[in-house]
């Protein structure tokens, strides 16, 4: 599913599956203490954004729904960060407008240093 969904919106089915093995270790049934569910740990706010505003509709909340919306909000902040994979990537972990204001924090520059190195593995 995290291929299908790459290719579908266009992006690099290793950097999507780099993002869900950092994120859950592929675990569709995982729940941060935040509230982020899912393979791509998805925040009820950002599936809402995404529905809204992104998608124009709900997206079943499924493991399949769960991936979809995680990809289309990647696909998203790498168009918002000029198709820049660590600026998108980023963007994902810490919020966009946090990194706008502050610049990549340090536990960010490694979130995405380990996205990176796990994406030219092919994980």
């Amino acid at each position: 599913m995290l291929t299908n969904w790459a290719i579908a919106y266009r992006l690099d089915p290793n950097l999507v599956r780099a993002l869900a093995w950092m994120e859950s270790g592929y675990q569709p049934g995982l729940v941060s203490s935040a509230g982020a569910r899912g393979v791509l740990q998805i925040l009820p706010g950002t599936r809402h954004y995404v529905q809204t505003i992104l998608i124009g509709h709900k997206v079943p909340n499924s493991t399949s729904g769960n991936i979809r919306i995680g990809v289309a909000y990647l696909r998203q902040l790498l168009r918002e960060f000029g198709w820049s994979h660590k600026r998108a990537l980023a963007a994902w972990y810490q919020g966009p407008n946090s990194l706008r204001r502050h610049g990549q924090l340090p536990v960010t520059k490694q979130f995405v240093a380990n996205v990176l190195a796990l994406r030219t593995r092919g994980v």
